[in-house]
């Protein structure tokens, strides 16, 4: 059998993926949109039918969470919205240099000064591939342009 919080997890995944397969199909014309349209809402009712089911199968008393394994994936995704917000006043480097060291040392990683070297080349690094090797414009920040 299926652990149930697999099942749970999976299921809030496809709840999320329907939604953003119903909300990115809603620009396009009316015969395009026609297939998203009846397509997300059965993949959101079914995905809630998941989430249902995995609840009910879980033991009672048992936490639908446990708080001290979720820390890590929380974490992250608050480091990752924080980053989205920073990334256009202070650039990329800047930011992808916080993001990396950041998530290194939070994460528990024992020595803090390597952290911040990998984090200070990962952003090189990551900004000379994509900006100079492939031409992705990046942005550079208004901190740093005086816009």
């Amino acid at each position: 059998m299926v652990n149930w919080k697999q099942d749970m997890v999976l299921g809030i995944v496809l709840l999320g993926l329907s939604v953003a397969f119903y909300s990115s199909g809603i620009g396009y014309p009316d015969s395009t949109f026609l297939f998203p349209s009846h397509l997300a809402p059965i993949l959101g009712i079914l995905s809630l039918c998941l989430i249902v089911s995995s609840c009910r199968r879980r033991e009672p008393g048992q936490e639908l969470v446990y708080w001290q394994s979720a820390r890590g994936p929380v974490l992250l995704v608050l480091l990752t919205a924080a980053f989205i917000l920073i990334l256009p006043y202070i650039g990329f480097i800047p930011a992808c240099f916080l993001l990396s060291s950041s998530i290194f040392i939070s994460l528990g990683y024992p020595d803090k000064r390597v952290a911040l070297a990998v984090g200070l080349f990962a952003s090189i690094a990551i900004y000379l591939i994509f900006h100079t090797a492939l031409d992705v414009s990046l942005p550079m920040g208004s901190l740093w342009t005086g816009e």
